[in-house]
């Protein structure tokens, strides 16, 4: 396999390579996520040094692109707890053996968290598969709802009832893919580190407060679209909007603070803040979200 990789800097990458890594993530819906994109690896590898990229295949086709943190001889996801997204973006047919590709990498173990694995792709040498959350929108957002409801969950009615509380305390909310002013994004981000700090967090690891991590979300901004390119419509970003909001009850807050931060951005912060609050607590008296 050693003949057919190349260990690149993002920043090392060829048009042929950046071309490539994309017309194939394109192609597969399996891949259809901006963390995939080679516009976010070369992101993270502009704020951090330890990133790599693994080409594999001849060098004149290349076959398959996994974007990695390279941590002494472990392999970690490429931009860290910001991601929540992995997968070696390969060709139809592609195939690799887990220890192999890791031997190749010069690594003892690779670490990804959230693994897609689609069209073939890479045979774990050992790992556990666990569930993870997923909306399917295939058929439309309310066939999503009824499907909900008829599991017994009362996740969609609960997420769409504080979104009401939201336009009733501030206004129609409304969904912007991108946003490019940095105010919006450093507001955000002031307050979801409040969020860390709280108590019922227990003192929750803050990613917030590496540098770089602040710095590529800044600099996730700056590119065109905001990676949001992945959202093809303004269609499917409404219903990539409503479908967030019933995601996990520990993802919940973040979306509301993005709408609260949509909504309303020439506010003085002190109301919304206060606002967010309000509406945080009436959702914990509420009890936990059953998915």
């Amino acid at each position: 396999m050693r003949n057919e990789l190349r260990l690149l800097r993002p920043d090392e990458l060829s048009s042929r390579d950046l071309a490539t890594w994309s017309r194939l993530q394109e192609a597969d819906p399996a891949f259809a996520n901006p963390f995939l994109r080679p516009e976010f690896a070369q992101a993270v590898g502009a704020v951090r040094d330890d990133v790599v990229v693994a080409v594999l295949g001849p060098e004149a086709s290349p076959q398959a692109f996994l974007g990695f943190q390279k941590h002494g001889q472990v392999g970690l996801p490429l931009g860290g707890g910001l991601s929540d997204c992995q997968a070696i973006v390969a060709a139809p047919g592609w195939r690799s053996e887990g220890a192999a590709l890791v031997q190749a990498l010069g690594l003892s173990r690779l670490d990804l968290t959230r693994l897609v694995v689609a069209r073939g792709g890479v045979v774990p040498a050992r790992g556990r598969l666990l569930a993870a959350p997923l909306i399917r929108l295939g058929d439309g957002f309310e066939a999503y709802a009824r499907a909900r409801r008829s599991a017994g969950s009362n996740v969609v009615v609960q997420t769409l009832s504080h979104a009401r509380r939201l336009e009733r305390a501030l206004g129609p909310l409304r969904f912007v893919p991108h946003d490019p002013d940095p105010r919006l994004l450093h507001r955000l981000i002031a307050w979801k580190r409040a969020q860390y700090a709280l108590p019922r967090w227990g003192g929750a690891l803050d990613p917030l407060a590496r540098p770089w991590a602040v710095a590529l979300l800044e600099r996730v901004q700056e590119l065109e679209g905001g990676l949001a390119a992945a959202t093809r419509s303004k269609d499917a970003a409404a219903q990539t909007f409503r479908s967030q909001l019933a995601l996990l009850q520990k993802a919940q807050q973040k979306k509301l603070e993005a709408a609260l931060a949509l909504a309303r951005p020439g506010e003085e912060e002190g109301p919304l803040a206060a606002a967010m609050r309000k509406l945080c607590a009436a959702g914990e008296r509420a009890g936990p979200i059953a998915r």
